[in-house]
């Protein structure tokens, strides 16, 4: 029976979420609406969605000099990374420091700075 469900729930037009984009904010801005291509999910065309920023997360007591020694090394090798996962190509020290609610690490601050 579950998958049933699943598999009637595997339609792009009953998996718009976005209507909900709305009060999402209204609880934290950090929601935003994109689209999953239909090649992600081999669905037959484009899914609106809601989606939320990846973030690397380190303890606050993690050492600033790794902290900015992992930070630099994520865009020196961007390009390597998005050979391995095509979202690596969205990275930028722009988007990078857009953390809120979580305070973007010292050491993160230093290398984007």
């Amino acid at each position: 029976m579950f998958r049933r469900v699943l598999t009637r729930l595997n339609t792009p037009a009953e998996l718009d979420v976005t209507p909900l984009l709305p009060k999402l904010k209204a609880v934290n801005p950090v929601y935003d609406q994109a689209v999953l291509p239909a090649k992600t999910y081999a669905q037959p065309s484009d899914v609106p969605t809601v989606v939320v920023p990846n973030l690397l997360l380190v303890r606050e007591d993690f050492p600033a000099g790794n902290a900015c020694a992992i930070t630099k090394l994520l865009f020196d090798k961007q390009a390597e990374l998005a050979k391995v996962h095509p979202a690596a190509k969205e990275i930028t020290r722009q988007l990078a420091t857009r953390t809120d609610p979580v305070p973007l690490h010292p050491g993160a601050k230093q290398a984007l700075g």
